[in-house]
């Protein structure tokens, strides 16, 4: 049975523990406390399993130097968070039957000794992480056995060339490593299943796409600032088209902010592009049908149709963010749309022609149809959102967010030859739609360019509407918003000046009515931060309760 969410466990922490003792007990008694505590750290100390000496548990414990153990029938060995003063590490260590070794946050460490891991062949995953290490000891290639290796926050290692000899290793983590390069031998790990080597901050990581072709058995891949994952064939791609998990960042801007949700989103895959100029990929083709999680800071993009020469409806995208895309002018075109320059295209994975034409209409099959929550910000050039008809069919949009466009004219521009089909011409509805902000679009004219626009939306609770001076109309019936909370502006005088089919839509309205006092200077100087809180905000309250589509 396929799973289709990964769920991480962590252990709860001392103050949490006795948090959920009390929610449970009632109370906690300082003496059973203090005996409790004692208990809890006799039971840390050494940890028996059946056989005696099976599993040794050291943990959050200090010594002079290496504490004495007998390891030849040992299978488990953890010396977590832990201190030796005095000559850290033997030189060799004899555990014929050593399964699992952990050294994570081991105090200190910062050199393991070159024959270490020798006597070790049977080892199946080692934990080095939280450590000082600066490079990896000969003797690792000897740990022919091993299947996981976790490097996770070694800021010092920059070198894992041990690691090309562990051709059984499946997972590798080295989130927050200082590795700059991926060495091409790497593709020799055909066993490889999952890599991952997320980063807060630079230097940038170089990685050979022969790395990535050849490991062909690779089903998770977590990366950023990822310099140059560039395929020059199909072929050199194939081994992403059967990527179940991928949490990518492809390109140099800093996106350090978003890196902590990157890494935990329960999305199982995420594609963060931050590139200056146009450059479609083999990768972001094959990427783009199986994105749940989606962020742009493209440069180069008009539209996101020219994201993918094929066409593209975006079947798993629950999430889009869009942010400081400085050339584009609609994510989603109208039948007359023709992108200021086709040529600039030509080389780059668009095709000429023909391409140019399929920029101009929409993918035969819904677009966007799983979409829950849109966010945009800083996107100087864009003119409008995307066709009326596409607005009406994002059944499953739950949160939309627009900030800071100054040149945004009309949110949904009606293509009035087009055929709607089942879908009234003058209504929308969103039957999930909680939340619906607009912030700074001071060129904002119309919804639709239709007065007649009619929208249905059942559960909204939250309205946001500020710095929109020029907006005349909003799409609301008596009957729009049943559940409404809260309308939240930041001009009573441009309430005041709005037109109404209905008056009693604005009594409505008046009785929700919260006016914030929000100054042109706070919003621009707040204008990046509030529309990264807000990314951050889709990010932490979307989820997966349904079914991925498999792709």
């Amino acid at each position: 049975m396929e799973m289709d969410e990964k769920i991480e466990v962590e252990v709860l922490s001392e103050v949490d523990s006795w948090n959920l003792f009390r929610s449970k007990a009632g109370g906690v008694v300082d003496l059973f406390k203090t005996v409790a505590g004692n208990i809890v750290k006799e039971c840390r100390v050494s940890i028996a399993c059946e056989e005696r000496n099976e599993f040794i548990v050291k943990a959050k414990m200090s010594f002079d130097e290496w504490p004495d153990m007998e390891l030849e029938k040992c299978k488990r060995l953890s010396l977590m968070d832990t201190k030796i003063r005095y000559h850290p590490f033997p030189s060799q260590i004899k555990a014929p039957n050593l399964l699992t070794l952990s050294f994570n946050c081991f105090n200190d460490l910062d050199e393991i000794p070159s024959n270490f891991f020798q006597e070790m062949t049977n080892l199946l995953t080692l934990d080095l992480s939280n450590t000082n290490i600066r490079s990896l000891p000969a003797s690792l290639s000897s740990l022919t056995n091993l299947r996981t290796l976790r490097m996770n926050w070694c800021y010092k290692l920059t070198n894992i060339s041990p690691v090309v000899e562990l051709n059984r290793l499946e997972i590798l983590y080295l989130n927050e490593s200082g590795i700059e390069n991926f060495p091409e031998e790497m593709g020799r790990l055909t066993s490889l299943k999952s890599l991952n080597f997320l980063r807060t901050t630079p230097p940038y990581t170089t990685i050979s796409p022969k790395v990535i072709s050849r490991l062909f058995r690779l089903e998770e891949f977590s990366g950023n600032y990822i310099e140059n994952l560039e395929f020059s064939s199909e072929n050199d791609v194939s081994p992403w088209k059967k990527m179940t998990i991928f949490k990518i960042s492809l390109g140099k801007h800093d996106i350090s902010y978003f890196r902590y949700h990157m890494e935990r989103t329960e999305f199982r895959r995420n594609l963060f592009l931050t590139l200056s100029s146009i450059s479609i990929s083999h990768l972001i083709q094959v990427l783009l049908p199986k994105t749940i999680f989606l962020y742009l800071q493209y440069e180069g993009i008009e539209n996101v149709l020219q994201l993918d020469k094929i066409e593209v409806s975006f079947p798993n995208l629950r999430v889009l963010a869009v942010e400081k895309c400085g050339k584009l002018v609609t994510l989603i075109p109208c039948r007359d749309y023709v992108p200021e320059s086709v040529d600039q295209y030509e080389g780059d994975g668009v095709e000429q022609g023909s391409s140019s034409t399929r920029l101009c209409y929409l993918p035969p099959s819904p677009i966007f149809h799983n979409l829950t929550h849109l966010t945009i910000g800083n996107c100087m050039k864009l003119k409008h959102l995307f066709p009326l008809r596409v607005f009406q069919h994002l059944s499953k949009l739950e949160r939309m967010y627009v900030e800071s466009c100054s040149a945004l004219e009309i949110l949904f521009p009606d293509d009035s030859d087009m055929e709607s089909g089942d879908v009234e011409k003058d209504k929308a509805s969103h039957p999930l739609l909680n939340y619906f902000g607009l912030l700074d679009l001071p060129k904002l004219l119309s919804f639709s360019g239709s007065d007649s626009l009619v929208v249905d939306w059942p559960s909204a609770k939250y309205i946001h509407v500020g710095h929109c001076s020029n907006l005349k109309r909003l799409p609301l019936g008596t009957h729009s918003v049943p559940k409404l909370e809260e309308f939240t502006i930041t001009d009573q005088e441009w309430f005041n000046k709005l037109e109404w089919d209905d008056q009693r839509i604005k009594a409505q309205l008046q009785t929700l009515l919260k006016v914030m006092e929000y100054s042109d200077e706070a919003a621009d100087e707040d204008s990046d931060e509030a529309a990264d809180a807000k990314i951050m905000e889709a990010i932490s309250r979307a989820d997966e309760d349904s079914d991925e589509d498999s792709t």
